[in-house]
C-alpha cells in the first residue's frame, strides 16, 4: 500500500531543461532513425496492392445482423477545434477534449463493405502483429497512422479508398522484443501543416513533414527532440498533446512527470505530480490547461506564458490498488474526458468492488459552498467490471465500455473473453448528480474504444463473439445514442489477425469506417 500522506503531497514545478532539437543525423536516435529508413526505402512511395488480413477460418455466424437505418443526427458535440491540430478527427481520441466523437456521419449499414490491408508492403519482420494507433487526415483526405511491432515502427500514409501504402518512414525502436516503445507511437496526433508528431523510442519526440506532391506524396526528414533527461530519464515519451498557444505537452509514463515543450527554443518546463505515481493514459486539453490522470489522482495543470506548468487542484479517486483483467495498471483506466461546453471533467475510477464514472467540476476555484464532484455512478457488475478505453463525452453525456477479462499473450496473440456492457451516464441539469440512462449487457467490446458519429447518432464499436466451434468473429457494431440498442451488426474477419488492443474506431471525411487491428487496418462503408 502507498502511504496517502506521500501520495497527497504538493507538487511543485521543476526548473526548466532543454529539450535538445536534434537534427535527423546528429545522434544516436537519429542514426538509428536512418538504418531502419534505408531498410523501409523500399515502402516509401509505393503504389502496390494492399493483401488483405486473413481469416483464421469459416464460421456459421451470420454475416450480417439487423437493417441499415436513417441518420439521425445529435446535432454539434460543441468541441473546440485545436489551432494546431488537422482538423478532427486528428488522434486516437478525436481532439484534445478528448470526447471520441465525430461530426462525421459513418456507415448506416446499407450494403455494407468490408476490406482490409495487412500493411505487406512496410513490414519488414515476421512478428505476429503490426497495429496501428488511429492516426488522423491530412487536407487531402489521405489516413496517416503509425504502426509497430515489437521490433518495428513506421509512419503511413494510406489510401483512403484503396488502403495503398502511399508513403512510409521508420521510427525508432528501443530494440528487439521492446513492446511498448512500438506501441507508444499509438499517441500521434496530426497537426495544422499535416506533420506527424510522435513520440519514439529512447526518450525522443518525432515531428514528421510530408513532402512530395498531391499526386506523389512523402515524408521528409523528421526533426528529433530528446526530451529523456527532462522528462527524467524516461526511455518512452508518452502521448504528445498541443494546447491552444501551440506547446506540445507530453508526459514520462512511468515518471509522473508532466512536459511542456516549446518548439521553437527548445525549452522544456516539467512538474512531476505526486510522488511515485505514474501516467498510464494520454490527458484532455483545453486553452493551456490540462487534466491528467495519474494511477492514483486526477490534477488540474495550467501552462502561463513562461510555459511553466503549475498543479491547481488535484482530487484523489477511489482505487484498491489492484489491477483488474483488462486494465493496464491499478488506477483509472480512462484518459480524462472534457464536456459540459468545458464546465466538467470525467474518469472512470478503480473503487473496489464496483467502478464508477466521476465527473468533477474543472474550475480553478469554486463558489462558497459548491463541491468540486458533481457525481459519483455505478457502472457494470461488482466484480465484473474494467474500463481502460476513454469515456466518450459528448455535452452532457458519457458512455462507457466494459474490458473486464480481456488479458492478451503476444508471443501468440492468445486472448481471454471478456465481460460484455455498454453504458450511458447522463449529468443533470446544473450539475445536480448524474443519472444512467441506458445499460446495454450483450455487447462485448474486448479491449477497443467507442466512437460516436454526431453526424448520424451511431455509436461504433468493435466487438467479439463465439462460434459453435470456439472461434472468436469480429463484428462492427452501430449503437442508438439515444436508446442503447443495436440496431446492426457486420462480420469483420475470424481469428486473433482482427483482435485489437487499444484503438478506436475513426471515420474517415467521406464517411467510411477504419479500426486497426493486430493483422493491420480493416474499412466499411455503405454501398448504397
Amino acid at each position: 500500500m502507498r502511504d496517502p500522506r506521500a501520495v497527497a503531497s504538493s507538487p511543485r514545478s521543476r526548473p526548466e531543461r532543454r529539450g535538445r532539437r536534434v537534427p535527423l543525423a546528429r545522434s544516436a536516435v537519429a542514426s538509428a532513425v536512418v538504418v531502419a529508413f534505408m531498410t523501409l526505402a523500399a515502402g516509401t512511395g509505393l503504389a502496390g496492392s494492399s493483401t488483405q488480413i486473413p481469416s483464421a477460418g469459416p464460421t456459421d455466424l451470420p454475416t450480417s445482423i439487423g437493417s441499415a437505418v436513417a441518420a439521425r443526427p445529435t446535432g454539434s458535440a460543441r468541441v473546440p477545434q485545436n489551432p494546431f491540430l488537422a482538423p478532427n478527427p486528428s488522434q486516437l481520441h478525436k481532439d484534445t477534449w478528448m470526447s471520441d466523437t465525430q461530426p462525421q456521419s459513418g456507415p448506416l449499414g446499407a450494403g455494407l463493405r468490408v476490406w482490409s490491408t495487412a500493411l505487406t508492403e512496410v513490414r519488414t519482420t515476421k512478428s505476429l502483429f503490426f497495429i496501428c494507433g488511429t492516426g488522423g487526415f491530412d487536407r487531402f483526405g489521405r489516413y496517416e497512422t503509425a504502426c509497430s511491432s515489437p521490433e518495428q515502427a513506421a509512419l503511413v500514409l494510406l489510401d483512403p479508398v484503396t488502403l495503398e501504402v502511399l508513403a512510409s518512414q521508420a521510427l525508432p525502436t528501443a530494440g528487439a522484443g521492446n513492446v511498448s516503445s512500438g506501441l507508444s507511437t499509438g499517441y500521434l496526433y496530426i497537426d495544422d501543416q499535416d506533420r506527424a508528431v510522435i513520440p519514439t523510442a529512447n526518450g525522443t519526440l518525432t515531428i514528421v513533414p510530408q513532402t512530395g506532391s498531391p499526386s506523389a506524396p512523402d515524408f521528409g526528414t523528421p526533426t528529433v527532440y530528446d526530451l529523456s533527461e527532462a522528462m527524467g530519464g524516461v526511455s518512452t515519451v508518452f502521448s504528445p498533446v498541443p494546447d491552444f498557444k501551440g506547446r506540445i505537452w507530453v508526459t514520462g509514463r512511468e515518471t509522473g512527470i508532466v512536459g511542456v515543450l516549446d518548439t521553437e527554443t527548445g525549452a522544456v518546463h516539467t512538474v512531476r505530480l505526486g510522488t511515485s505515481e505514474g501516467i498510464y493514459n494520454s490527458f484532455a486539453v483545453t486553452g493551456t490547461t490540462a487534466f491528467i490522470v495519474t494511477d492514483r489522482r486526477l490534477y488540474r495543470v495550467t501552462a502561463g506564458t513562461d510555459g511553466v506548468p503549475k498543479v491547481d487542484w488535484s482530487v484523489r479517486y477511489l482505487t484498491d490498488g489492484k489491477q483488474k483483467p483488462g486494465q493496464i495498471s491499478d488506477g483509472s483506466g480512462t484518459t480524462p474526458t472534457i464536456l459540459g461546453g468545458g464546465k466538467y471533467v470525467a474518469i472512470v475510477d478503480n473503487a473496489p468492488g464496483q467502478e464508477h464514472i466521476v465527473v468533477y467540476r474543472t474550475a480553478r476555484t469554486l463558489a462558497r459552498g459548491m463541491k468540486r464532484e458533481v457525481c459519483r455512478v455505478g457502472i457494470f457488475p461488482k466484480g465484473e467490471g474494467a474500463v481502460e478505453d476513454s469515456l466518450i463525452g459528448f455535452r452532457d453525456s458519457l458512455i462507457a465500455v466494459n474490458n473486464y477479462g480481456y488479458t492478451i499473450d503476444l508471443s501468440t496473440l492468445e486472448s481471454t473473453p471478456s465481460v460484455p456492457g455498454v453504458v450511458r451516464v447522463d449529468i443533470n441539469p446544473k450539475g445536480r448528480g448524474c443519472h444512467t440512462v441506458w445499460n446495454n449487457t450483450s455487447v462485448t467490446s474486448p479491449n477497443a474504444g467507442l466512437t460516436l458519429s454526431t453526424g448520424n447518432g451511431l455509436v461504433y464499436a468493435y466487438t467479439r463473439k463465439y462460434d459453435a466451434a470456439g472461434l472468436d468473429v469480429w463484428y462492427w457494431t452501430a449503437i442508438d445514442f439515444r436508446t442503447g440498442k443495436v440496431v446492426w451488426e457486420r462480420q469483420v474477419g475470424t481469428g486473433s489477425q482482427f483482435d485489437a488492443y487499444w484503438p478506436l474506431p475513426i471515420i474517415g471525411p467521406d464517411g467510411t469506417l477504419y479500426m486497426s487491428a493486430y493483422g493491420g487496418i480493416i474499412a466499411t462503408s455503405d454501398t448504397r
